[in-house]
């Protein structure tokens, strides 16, 4: 992209307003990158900890937890592997 100045020389260079509107463009993609990474890692420590932090559960602090915790713990049930196998044999 050209720009004609006032002196008839051409110059390659993005003016200076749109140069600064996209250095802010890029700025904030930056932080929104950050914030959906950091997102992203707080979410995989938060299923880590529902799973693997069983010791320090109190009774009822949270249902899905220590349902997913029982489940864990009893290995899969009868009816997962009777389902399993009529999946087979299909």
């Amino acid at each position: 992209m050209t720009n004609k100045y006032d002196n008839g020389y051409e110059s390659n260079r993005l003016s200076p307003v749109k140069e600064e509107r996209i250095r802010e463009n890029l700025i904030d993609l930056g932080k929104t990158g950050i914030f959906l990474g950091a997102l992203f890692l707080s979410s995989i420590l938060l299923a880590k900890g529902c799973v693997y932090w069983d010791k320090n559960i109190q009774p009822g602090w949270d249902r899905h937890c220590d349902e997913k915790i029982q489940e864990l713990r009893q290995g899969p049930r009868s009816s997962d592997f009777y389902h399993s196998r009529e999946i087979y044999r299909r």
